[in-house]
């Protein structure tokens, strides 16, 4: 065979790397499956310490030569496949000298692999083979490589569902058989597929934090998460974090800082119908005049006399998200004192803030007059909640 000649790979942030080990998802085409199924990938390749990476096209080979380049390990699936939180760590389950796949009992599948840099010279030929035809064609001449063959529950392809027409199918979708399997891999075979990703990700949702309801991406949330977990083993018993807003994601926060951390929220509703979290922890404050339309002629007086929380008194965390209010329109109320308090009160050298929405003239106004150089230092921008800059207290 020939030596690879294709040059272009569509490729999301692969020289941004945060680790020697990658996951990677190949987008069928259709947004609809990864948007169901990127969370649990998400929380999988956090867990186990690797990057996370979504890769178009359909030249597979090129692909995955393209990321042996950037890494020294990878796993590789397609974005139907559904990744259940007790999912053992594959790089760990693997030795690197080996291929890993799927052992059907038929043949051997390809949908899941685990690879290494040293198998890159099996990638790097120009075929017309689709991949599995290539690669059952390269076992069955034994050119030179281990193969560790997984059981199917690693990508159990069958959902065991009744094989009646599909008539009250909840009811034929056992938890039990879909929670016992490591990896779910929905295939076109299913006529409803979109609903058996999105019912098989519900299950899987229950056993982790990072539900569909999120509304982060994953760069800014993986950063977060990332920044929590080391900020966590540098400040041990000292640690803590702040977040206003209480949404979708709270539970999240609530877990991954190990309960170290407030929420504050100037709106009663998410307060009333948050059940998971301790109430002690969730505090109501009140900005009623700090209205968007008038946020910014308001001074530091004024500012000064609303209070801070009791609770927050003496109080600074090392990371603080500041994610409401929205302030979407002039009556609104604005996010003018979560900055406000952020940056006299709440922060201390080396807190990280991260501020959603500064691509809007009140949140940049903000940053410019609050959060300016002579005190912190922009690390990070992110183009997701409206743009979110990452930043460093100084000083």
């Amino acid at each position: 065979m020939l030596p690879c000649t294709h040059t272009e790979t569509n490729v999301v942030n692969i020289v941004n790397r945060h680790s020697d080990k990658c996951l990677v998802t190949l987008n069928t085409g259709d947004p609809s499956f990864i948007h169901q199924t990127r969370y649990l990938m998400c929380r999988y390749a956090l867990s186990i310490g690797a990057d996370f990476k979504l890769a178009t096209g359909v030249d597979k080979m090129h692909i995955i030569c393209d990321f042996l380049n950037n890494y020294n390990r990878i796993i590789i699936m397609d974005d139907i496949c559904i990744i259940n939180k007790q999912t053992p760590n594959l790089f760990e389950l693997i030795k690197e000298d080996d291929l890993g796949a799927i052992d059907t009992g038929k043949c051997l599948d390809f949908s899941l692999l685990i690879i290494s840099k040293s198998h890159k010279f099996l990638f790097n030929q120009q075929t017309e083979c689709p991949l599995d035809e290539y690669l059952n064609s390269v076992v069955d001449h034994k050119q030179g490589i281990n193969l560790h063959l997984l059981p199917v529950k690693f990508c159990q392809s069958s959902v065991g569902c009744h094989p009646e027409q599909y008539k009250n199918i909840r009811k034929y979708l056992d938890h039990d058989y879909i929670n016992d399997q490591y990896i779910m891999n929905v295939t076109h075979y299913y006529k409803h597929q979109l609903f058996y990703v999105s019912y098989i990700c519900d299950i899987y949702n229950n056993r982790c934090y990072l539900t569909q309801q999120i509304h982060f991406e994953f760069n800014l949330l993986d950063d977060l998460i990332r920044e929590i977990n080391r900020l966590k083993k540098i400040r041990k018993n000292k640690f803590g974090m702040l977040v206003f807003g209480l949404g979708a994601d709270a539970k999240l926060w609530y877990h991954t800082t190990e309960r170290k951390i407030f929420f504050i929220e100037c709106d009663q509703q998410p307060i009333a119908s948050c059940l998971e979290i301790p109430h002690t922890q969730i505090i109501r404050y009140s900005c009623e005049n700090i209205k968007l339309m008038n946020s910014f002629t308001i001074s530091e007086t004024v500012l000064d006399s609303f209070k801070l929380p009791i609770q927050l008194k003496h109080m600074s965390f090392d990371v603080i998200l500041i994610n409401s209010p929205e302030g979407t329109v002039d009556t609104d109320p604005s996010k003018l004192i979560p900055v406000y308090w952020s940056s006299k009160y709440l922060s201390h050298k080396g807190s990280l803030i991260y501020m959603c929405c500064c691509d809007r003239l009140l949140e940049t106004y903000c940053l410019d007059k609050y959060m300016n150089q002579e005190y912190y230092t922009i690390l990070s921008q992110f183009n997701e909640i409206q743009k979110t800059v990452k930043l460093l207290r100084i000083k």
